[in-house]
C-alpha cells in the first residue's frame, strides 16, 4: 500500500468507526487528490462551443442546407469576433517570431535563401546552406 491508500484507509476507518459522517469522510478524501488544472481549449474547440450555444437559442430549420448555411454565417461572425479579441496575442506571437528569425539570420544559424537551419560556417564570416548549397554572409 502507498502513502495515499494508507490516509485514504484511515480516513474510511474514521467513518466506518462512526467518528465522521459520511460527507466529511469525503470532503477529507477530495483534500488527499490536487484538483487537476483546467485544460485550455484549442481556437477550433472554442468556436464549436460558442456556435453550438448560438444554434440552440435559434429555432432550428427543417432544411439541412438552411441549417448549414445559417451555422455557416455564425461561425464566421464568431471567428472574427474571436480574432478581433486574440488579435493583440497573434500580433505579439508574430512579433517574437519575427525577433528570433532576425536574431538566426544575423548570428547566421539560418539561410537568408531558403530558410533551412542546416548551415554551417565557411570561414570568418560567411556561412553555407547545405539545403540549398547558396553560400551567404552574416549581416
Amino acid at each position: 500500500m502507498n502513502k495515499l491508500e494508507e490516509k485514504s484507509e484511515k480516513i474510511w476507518d474514521k467513518w466506518r468507526k462512526g467518528e465522521k459522517t459520511y460527507e466529511e469522510t469525503i470532503k477529507e478524501l477530495y483534500k488527499l487528490f490536487p484538483e487537476p488544472k483546467p485544460v485550455e481549449k484549442n481556437l477550433r474547440e472554442e468556436i464549436c462551443e460558442i456556435v453550438n450555444n448560438r444554434m440552440s437559442l435559434e429555432r432550428r430549420p427543417q432544411n439541412k442546407e438552411v441549417y448549414f448555411t445559417k451555422r455557416g454565417e455564425i461561425e464566421k461572425k464568431v471567428i472574427n469576433e474571436l480574432l478581433k479579441k486574440k488579435q493583440p496575442e497573434i500580433e505579439q506571437a508574430n512579433r517574437e517570431q519575427e525577433n528570433l528569425l532576425e536574431k538566426a539570420r544575423v548570428t547566421g544559424s539560418i539561410c537568408p535563401h531558403c530558410g533551412s537551419e542546416n548551415v554551417r560556417s565557411y570561414g570568418k564570416a560567411e556561412w553555407k546552406c547545405y539545403t540549398c548549397g547558396k553560400r551567404f554572409r552574416k549581416h
